[in-house]
């Protein structure tokens, strides 16, 4: 396994590739946000789409494969801090793909211009979102946790 060192910290390529896809991910959901509370919906769908797809399809297969390719020890393996991530990393995308849909199931196009708003049930999207990042943020901090305590140290 070739280690790489970045700031320090020796590393295999897949947990900096999964650190950096994160990252952009974290970065493109704070800016989806930042539209939603611009009222740009139209750029604020597509954006929350393109990263819950990029975490998705991407960020996601690569923990797995670190996870699976037996990182921890043998897989399955009880009392691992990766398990607890996945299901929570699940929990999250069940989350997201719930909220997407309830996104684009309230959303109404002004006739005037393009822009997009949501009707009086859309409070459910914005809940359902609220959690949704909070869920996100909380998996992205358990797994820098894990990160942390595998590549620098115990806390």
């Amino acid at each position: 396994m070739d280690l790489i060192t970045v700031f320090g910290v020796k590393m295999t390529y897949l947990a900096l590739s999964v650190l950096i896809g994160e990252a952009l991910v974290g970065i493109v959901i704070a800016a989806a946000i930042v539209m939603a509370h611009m009222h740009k919906g139209r750029n604020h769908h597509w954006m929350i789409l393109a990263a819950f797809l990029g975490d998705l399809l991407v960020v996601k297969p690569l923990m797995m494969y670190r996870v699976s390719q037996g990182f921890f020890g043998s897989f399955p393996y009880p009392h691992t801090p990766g398990l607890p991530h996945i299901a929570l990393a699940i929990l999250t995308a069940a989350l997201g793909i719930a909220n997407i849909w309830l996104g684009f199931r309230y959303r109404v196009k002004s006739g005037k211009s393009k822009n997009f708003y949501l009707n009086a049930k859309g409070a459910r999207h914005r809940i359902v979102g609220t959690v949704f990042v909070a869920l996100w943020v909380a998996t992205m901090i358990y797994g820098i946790w894990i990160f942390y305590t595998t590549y620098i140290g115990p806390l």
